[in-house]
């Protein structure tokens, strides 16, 4: 748990309190104990006042880990988001203006599946068909129907943050 959950949960925590104390302050005059409304406006104003501040400060707060970069998507940038990605840990971010998409940077793999081209039959050996898909006879007589290939890659962060 890092100090941007932290902060979140003690701002639900403050709104649960308002709203209690909300709750309260309106059972408490429907049925006409109106003594000490004062005191009681001035702490509900106050916790108000602490939950609108603390939203602010949890929307604007972003902690990006170690093996992650964050692209900022903002709705003041001219192209409508940071050209710089985020780096790791704790970052500042316009509240309600901005949004961070975290990517991972670790090595990652992406497979694919290859089906043999025809038209080099000296490389490929003999191509058959079979309905819509394509099979490959190799020179010991076996048939591949598809050969998968797995390539692996780290993002650039520099790269993430171009169109």
């Amino acid at each position: 748990m890092n100090i941007v959950d932290v902060i979140r949960s003690l701002t639900v925590l403050v709104w649960l309190v308002a709203i209690g104390l909300l709750v309260l302050f309106v059972i408490r005059a429907t049925r006409g104990q109106g003594g000490g409304f004062k005191g009681m406006i001035g702490l509900l104003g106050i916790i108000l006042l602490a939950a609108i501040a603390l939203t602010t400060v949890s929307a604007g707060l972003v902690f990006i880990q170690p093996e992650e970069r964050g692209v900022v998507i903002s709705a003041i940038s001219p192209t409508g988001y940071r050209t710089q990605a985020l780096e790791p840990g704790l970052r500042w971010i316009i509240p309600f203006a901005e949004s961070v998409i975290t990517y991972p940077i670790s090595k990652q793999t992406y497979t694919m599946l290859h089906r043999p081209h025809h038209r080099n039959k000296a490389l490929c050996g003999i191509i058959k068909g079979k309905g819509n898909r394509l099979c490959k006879c190799t020179k010991s007589g076996l048939t591949l129907n598809s050969i998968p290939e797995r390539i692996k890659y780290t993002p650039l962060p520099v790269q993430m943050c171009r169109g």
